[in-house]
């Protein structure tokens, strides 16, 4: 109707109200009084500049004839990585995910993820939670709370489209909960999944999940979930040379699987990857195992988490996940430069990793080659 983005939130600052712009990947601010709300289409909306220290609940109130019926919102297509859109529930009622991605039309024009914003003035995690099929990974926020399959009444999102299209909304879609307590497994049957967390000792946050599930493939499907966020870190899995933050792949689970991961830092420094929780068959006997190929070292991430040395950049080809191994332990450690780590840390210290190789001795020589300091007994 005629409701502006300022009657929805007078209390907003009048440059943080933003649109999507699929174009550049980035937000638009609006001019709040004279913009008013598209059916379907998705807002960023500051909470009102009068906000407290703590965490506080706001209400905006949407005036106007509440919507009923389908309703379509036609997506923006600029070409490859140009797709995401910024749609939103357009029904005075939470709706059903898996009927919204799994709908027909949805179906051939949009993939099956859904990035949900969920940040605050936190440089430490990304921006966005993502949800597929599979299931659904948080940014480290204090106020991220899995959905279970619920859209609330709404709640915007972003979606990305496979090419030209449009996203449709049905009245069948909606369902009676305002708890994110309505779980809808559909045609589901049998999910055993991890997810894992990387993390430092500064807070930096990213988290991934892998899982074997019915109908999953190793390839990509619905479950998959596409990596889209902007953390100074980020573990993910690889399909095909890109990186995903949910996986699904295929049953029945094989224990000689290997699962490829990508592990991205802006800085050097020293990490640590563990498992947040498990569901399935992991709950049982099976370990699970993070193999680090510059260390030769398999780690059992269920005995506890895995603390590493890393320079800055993005590395496709340290990591895996596996689930049988045969070198937890090195008899003949063999000295790899590729495992050897050094890098500055914030105390204005050097930090030297040697992997798996026990350090005897380190030498430190200038440029022109004189010994400026010796270290011995290491060990």
């Amino acid at each position: 109707g005629a409701q502006t983005l300022l009657d929805f939130s007078p209390l907003t600052m009048l440059n943080r109200f933003y649109t999507y712009n699929t174009s550049s990947n980035l937000y638009n601010v609006v001019t709040p009084s004279l913009t008013t709300f598209a059916e379907a289409k998705g807002y960023l909306v500051r909470m009102p500049d009068t906000h407290p220290a703590t965490a506080t609940s706001w209400e905006g109130s949407f005036i106007g004839k509440p919507n009923s019926g389908n309703i379509s919102y036609t997506l923006v297509n600029d070409g490859a990585l140009k797709r995401f859109n910024a749609v939103g529930n357009p029904y005075p009622s939470p709706i059903n995910a898996f009927d919204f991605v799994q709908n027909t039309n949805n179906n051939a024009s949009i993939t099956g993820t859904l990035y949900f914003w969920r940040k605050t003035n936190n440089a430490a995690s990304p921006s966005y939670s993502t949800w597929t099929t599979a299931g659904f990974v948080n940014n480290g926020e204090d106020q991220v709370f899995d959905p279970n399959g619920v859209i609330q009444t709404g709640q915007g999102f972003i979606v990305e489209g496979k090419g030209d299209g449009s996203v449709e909304f049905t009245n069948a879609m909606r369902v009676n909960n305002h708890a994110n307590q309505f779980f809808r497994a559909n045609n589901i049957v049998e999910r055993s999944r991890i997810w894992l967390n990387a993390t430092n000792a500064d807070g930096l946050f990213s988290q991934t999940l892998v899982g074997y599930i019915t109908d999953s493939n190793d390839g990509i499907d619905r479950a998959d979930g596409k990596y889209m966020n902007d953390g100074p870190i980020a573990l993910t899995s690889i399909i095909n040379n890109t990186p995903y933050a949910i996986q699904g792949r295929s049953l029945p689970f094989d224990s000689n699987d290997i699962v490829p991961m990508q592990f991205k830092a802006t800085t050097a420094g020293t990490y640590v990857i563990a498992i947040d929780h498990v569901d399935g068959l992991f709950t049982g006997d099976q370990n699970i195992y993070l193999r680090d190929a510059i260390t030769g070292v398999d780690h059992n991430l269920k005995a506890g988490s895995y603390s590493f040395a890393s320079e800055a950049g993005t590395f496709d080809n340290r990591f895996s996940v596996v689930y049988t191994t045969s070198t937890l332990s090195i008899d003949t450690p063999i000295l790899d430069a590729n495992a050897i780590v050094v890098y500055k840390n914030a105390n204005e210290a050097f930090e030297i990793h040697s992997g798996a190789t026990t350090m005897a001795s380190v030498k430190i020589f200038d440029i022109r080659g004189r010994l400026l300091a010796s270290l011995n007994n290491i060990n």
